[in-house]
């Protein structure tokens, strides 16, 4: 029996927690919405004649500070061919790239260097490449790159060197020279090299021993590019606080010689952290290097977090293209706390009059920057010139919203439905390859990677990654694309999970290689096609006709045919790599399960509205397919009149011939599917032209008002609105849209239509549905027992998203009062979250949930979704009189992990012990799930205690990768679990099912940091039939 007791305890949630919870978590302006594009003809309406926005684009020379939006530790060389060189990691080994421009690296040339071989001490964990053109024995100058490597196990890292003696490290042959390390043979990682006339140095980050407690900074000299003919000399050792805590780590060196100084810059504290910083440490040219007197260390750090900018660090130092200033290029956290999930910036420093760098802060990554000196000048769209098309099954629209972060102050949202687009019409001044830039951000909540589907002028889709950042944290999704002279059409799709557009930049690719024409191919199942190759040297192209070789990585998905044509043989994904004269390009084709066909149809052009004898604007019919493709089929679609008498269409012209008054119906026909435009045909004698304005914020359908001014007959009149027809209208793109209406004057009917003006919104639109969602879906436990939440606080909450509705549609809200609708609402949750009864039985809980006041078949509201994936389940159940919570997946692998918020300070000192109870019931079999992943306050990803189930076997962690069996479980039983921790200590036991004698004890914390408990997660983290119940969840702080 669940008991409950009336009392109650003020618990920590503030508006503005709340409101940063619903923005940041993007509760309420980011969830996914429902998806699947239907045919047009199963809404029985058609798309309206887009409005298209100026879209003549400005020519800029600034650019927002990500040049790649995932990687780390970005070595970048500048060679005397004037490329930059980069190297990286991937999944197939060390890869090199180039480019003619430091904004341009990431959509660079690539090719891969060397594969770590298994079995070997260097098959793993390869981190941060250094390629470097040096000087060997012979006189001969060399490519050599520098990289750190293990055999799995992290205290077996050593460095490792390969040689290129080719002139171009593009197509030449990477010779494998082994291992370089001195005589301790240490670990060792971030291997670089300093030259001074012709001698070399090598200098990397490396352990004093072997525990690997801290790292310092080594240098020794080198008999040749490959090996070490000195002992190492220690430079650096963590001894600052902003080097030591939390960790005692130098690492990254890095070396640039101003005059007669050596800069070496070096990276500072644990790279996992916001506290990763630059430091510098200086020496002459002329002094003995191998002497550590010589060597002088800054004791502050020269490049720190900054203006939004987290954990800058790991760098290389190059110049812009005309060699006339210098760029810093370094790595930061994508969002604070993020770890080593990390993107690239590149910024313009200085020097101070000492010849050391002065690199100042990290400029704010919201503030466009001028472009390095001798790159090429863009072309910007903004999000607000771009036609908007929401998916004619689609629930919601997407939208221009204003957005300060953004460039033009505003941005593309809510491309939430299967087939919802933003199509940007570009304009060019010659034929050719460019650089595509597109400023996007991606908040998802499930935090997954999102993407877009990019066509270029109607052809098949290619899928463009936009890895999570969170809202508004704006990253670069970068492409190289054949555009033709003068006009190009850009669509981008809504592919997986949901991403926002800031704006577009084009620039001409200048390069020497071998290119496919867009990024990536959709294909139909069974498609055949040829897919159009070129030769680009500079800025000048040349499409191949004969002489290429292609090759499929999966010939099961996608096979080469006569004539170098790709068939699509299964569903999936490929890669097609093109050889031709030496050099190699190669390109993703992702099959579809079905074949091509039209996905669905438009009919656009005529005016809802004629006079009689009057002709109208011509038809276009516009076919969609599943792979992407569009295409003008006007002249191939059959047309149809529901009423010739009415309206009649003219074959040759494709226009709409007025007869009389009436209705009629336009039918196109094309590819199996159909679709409808309506026509009403009035006498010139009842023509009525409203003269009222409406607006309307972007994405919102308007509330039409019930009178308006009107002309009839050259005089001004008012107008009843006795009806109106907005199906398969669009009120996304900014622009001016036609509404047929019903207007009433006199007793008389007549047909015109309303101009609705659509501006960008703020979104409280879309805060409102969302939140109606939550009311309706989430179960909310309302009443006096322990677990429950005050009815009336709840009907408060009510009133507030009614309130907040009420101005959603008006496209006159100021900024002013957005905000204060969101204070209100995020006012308004607080003080519901706050009415929580956590106290039983005298005993106060920093979380307590039974579920017995919840509903069933509802989500549980008050527990935050991490993760529900693929298809997965998060519902209160009921069984037997006792109410609980379930977790399931589908047979496609998925996650379904909740998190459950703890309330106040949750720490303990001294006597005091955290107790932490759930009850848990596994239903299926499946590998892995978590009980509980008590998380502390130091990061997201640290969590103090872990107590898990894997494969019939119940696990209690110990320490910070030991999980322990200490039980077996079976199927469909329930099992009590009790943590109990000593915080000071930093240890914990398990008791199971109430047992006197702990099933672990003292089990050391995973992870040590934190001053307080934040909450637990809990759930399947990635597999398939997986089905599992939580119950009773209770944490307290208990003794003295």
């Amino acid at each position: 029996m669940k008991a409950v007791n009336s009392a109650r305890k003020e618990q920590k949630w503030s508006r503005t927690s709340v409101k940063a919870l619903l923005l940041s978590l993007a509760v309420l302006l980011m969830l996914p919405q429902w998806g699947g594009r239907a045919a047009a003809e199963e809404s029985g309406t058609s798309l309206p004649e887009p409005v298209v926005a100026a879209q003549g684009g400005t020519n800029v020379t600034d650019f927002y500070n990500v040049i790649m939006q995932t990687g780390a530790d970005p070595w970048v060389y500048k060679h005397t061919d004037g490329y930059y060189y980069n190297t990286f990691v991937n999944a197939s080994g060390v890869m090199v790239r180039r480019s003619k421009t430091i904004t341009g690296i990431e959509a660079g040339e690539r090719s891969l260097a060397w594969s770590p071989v298994k079995g070997t001490m260097y098959s793993s964990n390869v981190w941060a490449p250094e390629m470097h053109y040096l000087k060997d024995t012979d006189g001969q100058y060399k490519w050599y790159i520098y990289v750190a490597a293990d055999n799995g196990t992290n205290a077996n890292h050593r460095m490792y060197v390969m040689e290129n003696a080719s002139a171009d490290p593009m197509t030449g042959s990477w010779t494998f020279k082994g291992k370089i390390t001195d005589a301790t043979d240490r670990w060792a990682i971030d291997g670089t090299v300093l030259t001074i006339g012709d001698q070399h140095y090598f200098i990397w980050s490396g352990w004093e021993d072997t525990d690997g407690s801290f790292q310092n900074l080594y240098i020794a000299r080198m008999s040749n590019p490959w090996t070490i003919s000195s002992q190492r000399v220690l430079l650096s050792t963590p001894e600052y606080d902003w080097e030591t805590s939390p960790g005692r780590i130098n690492e990254g060196p890095q070396i640039t010689i101003k005059g007669n100084k050596i800069n070496l810059v070096y990276s500072a504290n644990g790279s996992w952290t916001d506290s990763y910083s630059l430091g510098l440490i200086t020496a002459s040219t002329s002094a003995d290097l191998m002497n550590p007197a010589s060597w002088t260390k800054r004791n502050q750090p020269i490049f720190s977090s900054a203006n939004g900018v987290y954990g800058p660090g790991h760098h290389s130092i190059v110049t812009s293209p005309d060699g006339t200033e210098d760029w810093i290029i370094y790595h930061s956290a994508r969002w604070p706390g993020s770890g080593w999930t990390r993107n690239v910036r590149a910024q313009k420093f200085s020097w101070n009059a000492d010849n050391t760098p002065n690199l100042g802060e990290p400029v704010n990554p919201n503030s466009p920057i001028a472009i390095p000196s001798g790159e090429p000048a863009r072309i910007r769209y903004q999000a607000e010139e771009a036609l908007l098309v929401k998916d004619p099954a689609g629930t919601s629209s997407p939208a221009v919203r204003r957005e300060s972060s953004a460039s033009g102050g505003m941005k593309i949202t809510n491309l939430a439905n299967a087939y919802d687009y933003a199509q940007f019409n570009v304009n060019v001044p010659e034929a050719g390859f460019y650089v595509m830039s597109v400023r996007n951000s991606n908040g998802s909540a499930n935090a997954g990677d999102a993407s877009h589907i990019l066509s270029v002028n109607g052809g098949p889709g290619a899928t463009m990654n936009i890895v999570y950042s969170g809202a508004n944290r704006w990253g670069a999704s970068t492409a190289k694309i054949y555009l033709q002279q003068g006009d190009n059409v850009l669509r981008f799709t809504k592919g997986n999970n949901l991403a926002d557009i800031d704006s577009l930049d084009l620039s001409r690719l200048n390069t020497t290689e071998l290119l496919f024409g867009t990024p990536g191919y959709t294909l139909g199942l069974n498609e055949i096609r040829s897919l159009p190759l070129y030769t680009v040297t500079g800025t000048t192209y040349a499409a191949i006709t004969a002489g290429v070789i292609l090759t499929s990585s999966d010939t099961n998905v996608a096979v080469i045919q006569a004539g170098n044509q790709v068939k699509a043989a299964g569903a999936g994904s490929a890669t097609i790599t093109a050889t031709y004269n030496g050099k190699t390009a190669a390109v993703a084709v992702n099959v579809k399960a079905e074949p091509k066909t039209v996905q669905s149809l438009t009919l656009t052009g005529p005016e809802p509205v004629l006079i009689s004898g009057q002709i109208s604007s011509p038809l276009r019919a516009t076919a969609y397919y599943n792979n992407y493709e569009v295409q003008d089929v006007t002249g191939s679609a059959q047309y149809t009149s529901s009423n010739p008498g009415v309206a009649v269409i003219d074959p040759a012209t494709h226009t709409v011939n007025s007869v009389q008054p009436g209705t009629a119906l336009i039918t196109a026909s094309y590819g199996g599917k159909q679709t409808t435009h309506r026509i009403t045909v009035i006498a010139a004698s009842n023509a009525v032209q409203v003269t009222s304005t409406v607006k309307t914020p972007s994405g919102v359908v308007p509330v039409l008002p019930g009178v308006v001014n009107a002309v009839y007959h050259n005089q001004t009149v008012q107008a009843q609105v006795t009806g109106s027809e907005t199906a398969g209208l669009d009120f996304s793109t900014i622009g001016t849209v036609q509404i047929p209406v019903t207007l009433k004057i006199s007793g008389q009917e007549f047909s015109s239509t309303i101009s609705v003006e659509v501006v960008p919104g703020y979104g409280l639109d879309e805060i409102v549905s969302q939140l109606r969602s939550k009311l309706a879906n989430n179960s909310y436990p309302l009443g006096n027992g322990a677990g429950n939440y005050s009815a009336a606080k709840y009907a408060d909450f009510v009133a507030a998203v009614d309130q907040a509705e009420t101005l959603a549609g008006n496209a006159e809200l100021t900024l002013a009062q957005f905000n204060a609708e969101l204070n209100a609402l995020a006012s308004a949750e607080a003080a519901l979250l706050n009415s929580l009864n956590t106290t039983q039985n005298g005993i106060t809980y920093k979380a307590y949930r039974d579920f017995s006041g919840d509903t069933a078949g509802k989500y549980p509201y008050g527990i935050t979704a991490q993760d529900l994936t693929n298809g997965a389940t998060a519902v209160v159940q009921e069984e037997a009189g006792n109410k609980f919570l379930r977790l399931t997946t589908t047979a496609v692998s998925g996650k379904a992990n909740l998190f459950l918020p703890y309330l106040g300070e949750v720490s303990a000192a001294g006597n005091q012990r955290i107790v932490i109870e759930y009850r848990v019931r596994l239903n299926s079999s499946f590998q892995y799930a978590n009980g509980a992943m008590v998380r502390n306050d130091s990061g997201t990803s640290n969590y103090s205690m872990v107590t898990a189930f894997d494969s019939g076997k119940i696990l209690v962690q110990n320490g910070g990768s030991n999980k322990v069996k200490v039980r077996d479980f079976s199927l469909g039983t329930w099992y009590a679990i009790k943590m109990v921790a000593n915080w000071d200590a930093k240890t914990y036991s398990v008791y199971i099912n109430n047992e006197s004698v702990p099933a672990a004890t003292d089990f050391a914390f995973r992870h040590t940091g934190g001053s307080t408990l934040t909450g637990q997660l809990f759930g399947v983290d990635g597999y398939a039939n997986a089905s599992i119940d939580f119950d009773d969840f209770k944490v307290r702080v208990t003794g003295d």
